[in-house]
């Protein structure tokens, strides 16, 4: 009930164009904020984690607040912000950086048809919720792991931001709140040297990527 709230909320606003200006997010968070906003993510997410392999109950913390707090964070953080500050990109920038094998640049089906990939996911995750993990907490803890061992493995062995670009299932919910006001020039890049992961990237130009991808069918 509270995340289909947070979905209403999120989706009214969105129509209205109000909460999800970047610009104006940019205004109260300076950037030196960052870090410090990621650091807070990156400490609840692994708390989560212990709090589930101690407290058997703690799904209905997860399911209850933890998750709907999501879609808010992404209205008051904004889209590029939360690309900048999210724990699971921070898991990526750990091995983005580590060059022991050949980082290979997904094909272009990739490229092509990631709408539907991360929303399939998204809907396999959510299944998976109803039948597995909604209370069974050392599952729910698994599946969290499980995640962001993926995560680490796709900087090992894939090029630039492949799993925020391509894979993670919130990068479609992204999308949905906040694709329609990414009508700005902003450079939001992570990355030390560009890979060309992405043809339009949203990091280096959000504006141009969003009109880039507004003919893709699959957003429909």
């Amino acid at each position: 009930m509270i995340f289909l709230c947070c979905n209403l909320f999120v989706f009214k606003y969105n129509s209205r164009n109000k909460l999800m200006d970047v610009n104006r997010v940019k205004d109260f968070i300076p950037k030196f904020m960052y870090p410090y906003l990621q650091l807070i993510t990156i400490v609840v997410f692994l708390s989560l984690v212990v709090l589930l392999f101690i407290i058997p109950t703690a799904t209905s913390i997860i399911w209850t607040f933890a998750i709907p707090l999501v879609p808010i964070s992404l209205l008051l953080i904004g889209y590029s912000r939360w690309r900048i500050i999210c724990p699971l990109a921070w898991f990526a920038k750990i091995t983005q950086n580590i060059n022991i094998f050949k980082k290979v640049k997904l094909p272009i089906w990739f490229e092509n048809n990631f709408y539907l990939l991360q929303f399939y996911i998204l809907a396999i995750a959510f299944g998976a919720r109803l039948y597995i993990l909604n209370n069974d907490a050392l599952l729910l803890a698994g599946f969290f792991i499980i995640v962001a061992v993926g995560v680490l493995l796709s900087g090992l062995f894939l090029s630039g931001r492949s799993w925020c670009n391509y894979i993670c299932p919130v990068g479609v919910v992204e999308k949905i709140y906040m694709g329609s006001n990414s009508h700005m020039k902003h450079v939001n890049s992570e990355c030390s040297s560009c890979s060309a992961c992405k043809v339009h990237c949203p990091d280096i130009d959000m504006e141009n990527s969003y009109w880039k991808e507004d003919g893709n069918t699959q957003k429909r």
